[in-house]
């Protein structure tokens, strides 16, 4: 895996972030990106107007498809464990995952997994094994077998932005 691979993959990761950010200077007081390449647990937090004192951490993923191509969506099982570690420390946690249209615009799913959380406290986390990818910015032919959960996008509780004019 070269660096300058992962770096272009989080500068396209962080110029979609960036430009949901901006979109909603009415919602978002303030945001801040983790540090490039330190391999954090999330990707950044943000403030919101109406809360104040609460932050919102978020993850982002980028597809090179539509988001209506697959019926549910992959996070791996650490990440979410991490995730759910700052949600413990009391706060949201969002996992964003960017589509490309046909347009070549980028569509977003944001799952709020805070919100699932009373569900996974009483079933468990539903789990499972697929082979994947190494690392997602890695050749689809270094493929090794990875426990992840499989996200449903949930009207009721996640949010679908579409129609964008995000590249």
């Amino acid at each position: 895996m070269s660096n300058q691979k992962l770096s272009k993959y989080e500068k396209h990761e962080r110029k979609l972030g960036t430009l949901f950010l901006h979109s909603f200077p009415n919602e978002i007081k303030q945001a801040k990106f983790t540090e490039p390449n330190s391999y954090s647990t999330y990707d950044g937090w943000y403030a919101t107007r109406l809360q104040p004192d609460a932050s919102v951490c978020f993850e982002i993923k980028v597809r090179d498809f539509e988001y209506t191509k697959y019926p549910d969506y992959i996070l791996e099982s650490g990440k979410l464990k991490n995730l759910l570690k700052l949600h413990t420390q009391g706060h949201r946690v969002l996992y964003m995952n960017f589509f490309k249209n046909d347009k070549g615009f980028y569509d977003l799913i944001i799952f709020d997994l805070s919100a699932r959380v009373p569900e996974w406290t009483e079933k468990g986390v539903p789990t499972e094994i697929k082979s994947m990818n190494a690392a997602t910015f890695k050749s689809k032919y270094d493929k090794i077998d990875k426990e992840v959960i499989m996200l449903k996008y949930d009207p009721e509780i996640d949010k679908l932005i579409d129609k964008t004019q995000w590249m």
